[in-house]
């Protein structure tokens, strides 16, 4: 089982449940192996039901439970294949992304919460905006990280993922962001933030930690940040500085940092190595072209 990623892992036997408890509801239906013709017709009765990741995910529990038995899967079926396409044309919607985050964006979060008397709340939401950013990292990989994960040098801040979603080894790699040497410098960030935490440099506790107010003042706890907490206090941050909050969220950062990098010329592989992104479609998705950018292919065809 720990050839997927736990969270995989988690989604996979949940959606294997669903199939069993429908199964199980009708005696005619075998629950295992899954009996291809069977299986459409579940499909079929998730396109009352459910969305287009719903059957697709059923699917992938599906094959996942009859690769770990050896079996083959149902799913390479052509009436599985058929049923499947069939639902994603029923149930087929746009994909609505977040808007990326703009180095303008960065900027005026930076004035407003990086001033001299900033406070620990003030530099954890620098840290997490202005980091994520810079390394394309998701939000699972930063809530893992310790300051004994980071390296500072003078041109560089080096961050050591022991795991990543695209890490399916669990090999670990290191994420590099350059020391710009400007005030916006996202190494400056990261300093301000360590210094105010007050972590020794080989401390394991995740740096992304929630606050507490005891008489003295603003201190960090020694639990972690959660998803939802973090995402309320990144876009608490951008609602004076964005004119619509509700088009961002946590990946707006992640794809910030891509479009910013690809729109500025930066070679795509490098945007690959630094996102750890293994296809061009997974990466590709996540640029959004300037203007500049957008005109590009049409001003050089030759007319």
């Amino acid at each position: 089982m720990s050839a997927k990623a736990e969270s995989t892992t988690t989604k996979y036997k949940a959606s294997w449940t669903k199939w069993e408890t429908w199964a199980s509801s009708k005696p005619e239906i075998t629950k295992f192996p899954v009996n291809p013709f069977q299986f459409a017709l579940y499909i079929s009765h998730l396109s009352s039901t459910g969305s287009k990741s719903t059957a697709e995910l059923a699917a992938a529990a599906v094959k996942w439970v009859h690769s770990l038995a050896g079996l083959p899967s149902p799913t390479d079926n052509s009436i599985v294949k058929m049923a499947l396409q069939g639902f994603k044309r029923q149930n087929s919607s746009p994909t609505i992304r977040k808007d990326p985050i703009t180095p303008d964006i960065l900027t005026k979060l930076h004035i407003n919460h990086g001033h001299s008397s900033a406070t620990l709340a003030d530099l954890r939401i620098l840290f997490v905006c202005f980091i994520s950013y810079a390394g394309f990292l998701r939000f699972d990989d930063i809530r893992n990280i310790s300051r004994n994960d980071c390296t500072i040098s003078s041109d560089r801040l080096t961050i050591h993922l022991c795991k990543s979603k695209s890490d399916q080894f669990r090999q670990g790699t290191d994420v590099v962001i350059a020391r710009t040497f400007k005030p916006t410098c996202p190494v400056l960030v990261a300093e301000r933030y360590f210094s105010a935490l007050g972590d020794s440099n080989n401390s394991t506790l995740p740096v992304l930690r929630r606050l507490v107010a005891p008489k003295k003042g603003l201190t960090s706890s020694t639990k972690p940040l959660s998803y939802t907490r973090t995402r309320e206090i990144v876009l608490d941050a951008l609602r004076p500085i964005v004119p619509d909050v509700a088009t961002y969220g946590l990946h707006s950062l992640r794809s910030g940092g891509a479009s910013a990098a690809f729109n500025a010329n930066v070679p795509p592989f490098l945007i690959s190595k630094q996102g750890r992104w293994k296809t061009e479609s997974a990466r590709n998705v996540y640029f959004q072209l300037d203007n500049k950018s957008n005109l590009l292919a049409t001003r050089n065809l030759g007319i």
